[in-house]
């Protein structure tokens, strides 16, 4: 676990947990990706019309994606039939509110406080990217994976605000990262060989987004 940032650092203030998930949560986590990795469930992220764009409305990135909170209704069974959604849950630990503390000691009231949720599963191929770009919540959670040996160059994660000097963290695979949403952060461009497109090789990322409001407004967390 690697814990960073401070009121007076000069680092975006952020958490890092390497091996996110158990070998046995991995495996089932795995299995649900291959579900997903075909072209008739996945979408572009632009033509979904739901990413972040710039003052002049244009498209910041471009992967592919699965809103899994559109495909689960919100029930008790939902979290029964997708195992990422129910190791989604982890993050109620007494130990990862600790650690959430640790990396943001004021801001990490708002975590402790959310009720919402909203996730999403996304896939990057080929000269997918996303420039930076803030989230509408409070905090951002993101778990990086990729079958191994790793296929792809390119695909790490930047904190782009000014002070921070394009912060870089390097995606590895079953590695979470937490920080308040409200940073500007991006996807560096990633490279697939030819050879390696279209077999699911490229670079995916499960987000969940955390927030507080009137129950119904969003998925329950």
């Amino acid at each position: 676990m690697h814990i960073t940032g401070g009121n007076h650092n000069p680092i975006p203030q952020h958490l890092i947990i390497d091996d996110w998930y158990s070998e046995d949560e991995l495996k089932r986590v795995w299995k649900e990706l291959e579900f997903y990795t075909h072209d008739d469930k996945f979408e572009s992220a632009i033509a979904s019309g739901n990413i972040a764009t710039n003052e002049k409305e244009e498209h910041l990135g471009e992967q592919k994606r699965i809103h899994l909170d559109q495909m689960y209704t919100n029930d008790a069974r939902r979290t029964n039939l997708s195992d990422i959604l129910h190791f989604s849950t982890k993050v109620q630990s007494k130990d990862f509110h600790e650690a959430i503390k640790k990396c943001s000691p004021m801001f990490s009231r708002t975590f402790l406080q959310t009720n919402l949720t909203y996730s999403l599963l996304s896939y990057y191929e080929n000269n997918h990217y996303y420039s930076p770009h803030h989230d509408i919540f409070f905090w951002t959670i993101l778990i990086w994976l990729y079958k191994e040996p790793k296929s792809f160059s390119g695909g790490d994660f930047i904190f782009a605000d000014k002070p921070f000097n394009n912060y870089r963290v390097e995606c590895k695979n079953n590695r979470l990262i937490a920080f308040p949403s409200y940073y500007l952060h991006g996807v560096e461009t990633v490279n697939l060989p030819e050879d390696k497109r279209g077999k699911g090789l490229g670079r995916y990322t499960i987000t969940h987004f955390f927030h507080y409001g009137p129950l119904g407004d969003a998925k329950n967390y």
